[in-house]
């Protein structure tokens, strides 16, 4: 699964945890994902959900990007963060 397939999640637009402004305007962006890619989306977010919270936190979210090849500054990693945490 390619990393932009990731962000095309439908769990974005009815995720508690984003802030509702957040889900807002990722719910006018991306379209919905056939059940197959949902799934696909939820087995790899419980690979790097490593506590089994329900939720990453900032070391699993740069184990995840880096995974996918993504080179994970800590700067841009705490503002991906403080974007998308409610707590």
């Amino acid at each position: 699964m390619s990393s932009s397939n990731m962000w095309r999640s439908g769990s974005f637009q009815n995720n508690p945890y984003l802030k509702k402004d957040a889900r807002q305007q990722r719910a006018k962006q991306i379209p919905p994902l056939a059940p197959a890619e949902r799934q696909e989306v939820e087995e790899a977010f419980d690979l790097f959900d490593a506590d089994r919270t329900g939720m990453i936190d900032y070391h699993e979210l740069k184990v995840a990007l880096r995974a996918l090849g993504f080179p994970a500054k800590k700067s841009e990693v705490l503002q991906i963060v403080q974007r998308y945490d409610v707590d």
